[in-house]
């Protein structure tokens, strides 16, 4: 008999053993548990019970800032040529197929319209943010620094190269 043979009537019966233990009303080593006291399925509750808290959409954009100056967004600093040529060319591989050349929409996706390059690249590597929103999130097929190149170029209004 060699070891794979040998290795392999071992686990089988190992199997077997835990199917028949785990099983209800199943063969054990003789040694059974004892009765369970007989409990409802579901116990009732204690207390009153109130509802949840209601859930949102996307605690980022729900969440209000400790500080009131926080919620002034820093003015991006201005795209590079070279950040725009990247972007471009990562928006033509990869999102063109679906927003079109230029952001315009098509039967597989909705018009780009975010302006702000912060908003793009949340989207773009999250995908789903609102209720209703069909985007995958595609920040896994670009490095991080391709997604805030395409999110510059498509915030820049898709200048032309």
């Amino acid at each position: 008999m060699t070891n794979r043979l040998a290795y392999r009537i071992a686990y089988s019966a190992m199997v077997f053993a835990l199917a028949a233990a785990c099983t209800p009303g199943g063969e054990t080593d003789g040694a059974s548990a004892p009765p369970a006291a007989d409990q409802p399925a579901i116990a009732p509750p204690t207390e009153p019970t109130t509802s949840a808290d209601p859930n949102t959409t996307d605690t980022l954009t729900t969440t209000t800032p400790a500080d009131p100056a926080a919620t002034t967004p820093a003015a991006a600093p201005a795209a590079t040529p070279e950040e725009l040529a990247s972007g471009a060319s990562a928006y033509a591989r990869t999102c063109a197929m679906c927003h079109g050349a230029r952001g315009e929409g098509s039967p597989a996706g909705s018009a780009i319209t975010a302006k702000d390059a912060a908003v793009i690249a949340n989207k773009i590597t999250k995908g789903q943010i609102n209720p209703g929103d069909k985007m995958p999130p595609m920040g896994g097929m670009m490095s991080p620094e391709e997604v805030a190149h395409v999110a510059k170029f498509v915030a820049a209004g898709f200048p032309a190269q």
